[in-house]
């Protein structure tokens, strides 16, 4: 009887392998497909490239791994169930320790925590595992069911982003250089990108002199409060125009404008821009584009 055609040289010690063979010669194949899918570990298998190694047509070895524990991902990759949860606790683990070294961030980005997976593990067997995790996600970050980096943070670092958070706020649409008031300090950097991360900074780019700007959130509503009032006509408004109202030079009008334009409260046209959701502002600009 032949247990496995593809075998190769083992150890004695190797009691996976050793079992899922005494279970072909059993004739307990359901154990035997178990058994290569745990030795696969994180790579798993897709029932058809099993059919070589145990002799069972592909639908048969899909329904004894499933009904033995198995998971199956959307590309039909099959899991041991001890492999799925190795892996599962090795996310949940590993952001654990991001959120430890680094409690100022609202998360980690879902292809750095794919890559703690090891090498082996397809894209459909990662995205699975991240969606079983349970993670909260927070612009497009994950995070642990729970976890708040301000409550998290040490009262130090809580009071450096409320006192950064308020330099910014105090100084309105003419805002500091960001690079300045991080002096290349550590902390002073976690600070900053943990404000962005929980929209308190917004930050803008100048394309043109290419420079970030980051305003508080509150002088972005006043903005879009003001110019709504003011310049809510159907022939528009320069940018000219609107740093005059603001009372701002164009290192942050442009910067701030453009930023508007990605929002979609403005819609730039040519050297003019229109408040967006008025319609005589839409038949305008429609009339000035043709």
């Amino acid at each position: 009887m032949i247990l496995d055609p593809c075998t190769v040289r083992r150890r004695r010690a190797d009691q996976v392998a050793l079992l899922r063979l005494e279970a072909a010669a059993a004739g307990d194949w359901a154990a035997a497909t178990l058994g290569l899918l745990r030795e696969r570990g994180g790579e798993g298998a897709q029932p058809r490239a099993l059919v070589p190694r145990l002799g069972h047509a592909a639908a048969r070895l899909r329904g004894w791994a499933v009904a033995g524990g198995a998971r199956e991902v959307a590309d039909g990759t099959l899991l041991h169930p001890a492999a799925w949860t190795t892996m599962l606790d090795h996310l949940r683990a590993t952001l654990a320790g991001f959120h430890a070294a680094q409690p100022m961030a609202a998360g980690m980005r879902p292809d750095a925590l794919r890559g703690s997976l090891p090498a082996d593990v397809s894209d459909a067997v990662a995205a699975a595992l991240l969606a079983a995790g349970g993670f909260e996600r927070d612009h497009g970050l994950l995070r642990l069911p729970g976890f708040d980096p301000a409550r998290a943070m040490a009262a130090e670092g809580r009071d450096l982003a409320l006192g950064l958070a308020a330099l910014f706020r105090q100084a309105g649409l003419s805002p500091p250089d960001a690079a300045e008031v991080a002096a290349g300090d550590r902390q002073r950097v976690e600070a900053l990108r943990f404000l962005l991360q929980k929209g308190v900074l917004v930050r803008t780019v100048d394309a043109v002199q290419h420079r970030t700007i980051l305003f508080h959130r509150d002088a972005v509503a006043e903005a879009q409060r003001r110019l709504a009032e003011t310049l809510a006509r159907p022939e528009g408004f320069t940018a000219g125009e609107a740093g005059a109202l603001l009372g701002i030079s164009r290192k942050f009008s442009i910067p701030l404008l453009e930023h508007l334009d990605a929002l979609r409260f403005t819609r730039r046209a040519g050297d003019r821009r229109f408040l967006e959701g008025d319609a005589t502002v839409r038949r305008s600009a429609a009339e000035m584009a043709r």
